[in-house]
């Protein structure tokens, strides 16, 4: 979790770094450029590396955002847009001036994301380091400006999290990250599963292999795995993070209408599953039948995977045509994993 964002992100800059380039702000300054970028993991430690967003052809572009609740939408030039890698897709392929798109957030919580991408089409972000060296997020690198900006309630900062893997921000994921982690330092697991209201439903028999198999991974990465919490962190955070997104998929399956319904209390073995495949998708070899069946996890273990975590899948889903269709298009190979019929 402290080590930062999602895997496709986490990546070596041995050989992608030009020679004597500076990372962060200090490249992007020295470009004299507005920029977004992408972070990587550099000898065990995240980095920010910047790096251009919007085509010179599309500056200046009006581009509407829609939330996925209600109101108007909100219009900003395309170089804003661009800080969202998801947006950026749709704004490139759009064949009109003005691009409309829809977007799987609602309005409280884009309003705020916006706030961070109209600055930082201006302003590079902070350079974090990972993992972090203290709870003071200034000492770690973040900016005063996104300190600020992240200084917000917990269902806020939940929401922050969801926007940011839903439209692609890995800056904005790892800011949230930061602080979340700070806003959990010195609690207990129970203490974290209140906060995020999830049941406790974990046997004490799976919470120790879990906590071995994540403790074991992190200490071939050389990261810290916090003994009295285990994936408590993880847990909760991906637990969170999924529910906002499965009630956003229930409004889009609704063509878009209605509002997200309470949720009652998520299950903490099925977040502390899903915090420990994160971490590694092979271990869905591990992981119980139900975690096996589980939909959204397959689907987010195939891209790290090449899609050989179709093999661990639960007999319904390697059947499942789309499921074995994402799994392919990460992974020719991975066809072979499917179900006989398939």
């Amino acid at each position: 979790f402290k080590a930062g964002c999602s895997g496709r992100h986490r990546r070596s800059a041995a050989d992608q770094q030009a020679p004597g380039e500076p990372f962060g702000a200090d490249a992007a300054a020295a470009r004299g450029v507005a920029m977004s970028g992408e972070l990587y993991e550099v000898f065990g430690h995240g980095r920010f590396v910047s790096c251009p967003t919007c085509p010179e052809e599309f500056v200046g572009r009006p581009v509407e955002l829609r939330p996925s609740d209600s109101g108007e939408p909100f219009e900003v030039v395309a170089e804003v847009a661009c800080i969202a890698a998801r947006i950026k897709s749709q704004v490139l392929a759009s064949s009109t001036d003005a691009a409309e798109i829809r977007v799987p957030v609602k309005r409280a919580t884009l309003a705020k994301v916006l706030e961070y991408m109209k600055y930082h089409s201006e302003v590079p972000p902070g350079d974090i380091r990972t993992p972090l060296t203290s709870e003071n997020l200034l000492e770690c690198g973040a900016s005063k400006w996104d300190v600020s900006f992240v200084n917000v309630d917990r269902k806020m900062l939940v929401e922050l999290l969801y926007a940011s893997s839903a439209l692609d921000i890995p800056t904005l994921c790892l800011l949230a990250k930061a602080k979340a982690s700070t806003m959990m330092a010195g609690k207990t697991p129970e203490e974290i599963r209140k906060d995020y209201s999830f049941s406790n439903d974990l046997p004490k028999s799976e919470e120790m292999e879990i906590r071995a198999m994540v403790s074991d991974l992190r200490k071939k990465r050389n990261l810290a795995l916090e003994e009295e919490n285990g994936v408590a962190q993880t847990a909760a955070l991906v637990g969170s993070v999924w529910r906002l997104a499965e009630a956003e998929a229930a409004i889009e399956e609704a063509g878009g209408e209605g509002q997200r319904q309470a949720v009652a209390l998520s299950s903490w073995r099925q977040g502390s599953w899903r915090a420990a495949v994160v971490e590694d998708w092979q271990r869905l070899a591990q992981a119980p039948v139900e975690v096996r069946a589980d939909r959204e996890l397959i689907l987010a273990a195939l891209p790290p995977s090449r899609g050989r975590a179709l093999g661990h899948a639960s007999d319904e889903l390697r059947a499942d045509r789309k499921v074995v269709l994402s799994a392919v298009a990460c992974g020719g190979e991975s066809l072979r994993e499917a179900a006989d019929p398939l």
